[in-house]
């Protein structure tokens, strides 16, 4: 935050730095199977209690390693993944 004087000159850059899109989506096996999970990229909650083809997304640096994974939100055994943002 500024506050210019009267007659002071101001220059303000952006940088744009392209992000990537991080899609988590779970699976189950059976896909008939009840359980429920909260999906995770990096810290980030993408998706909260999702079934068979639930879904999250969210934007993230490229070239920046990242966690995808699930957290029970029910009676199940979470999986864990380690990927990398292209």
């Amino acid at each position: 935050s500024i506050t210019p004087a009267p007659g002071d000159d101001i220059t303000c850059t952006y940088t744009n730095t392209p992000k990537v899109l991080v899609t988590v989506r779970k699976s189950l096996s059976p896909a008939a199977d009840s359980g429920t999970f909260n999906l995770l990229a990096g810290p980030t909650t993408v998706a909260s209690t999702v079934g068979n083809g639930g879904s999250g997304s969210t934007l993230v640096p490229p070239g920046i390693p990242l966690t995808v994974s699930e957290t029970a939100a029910g009676a199940t055994r979470p999986r864990c993944r380690r990927c990398w943002a292209p």
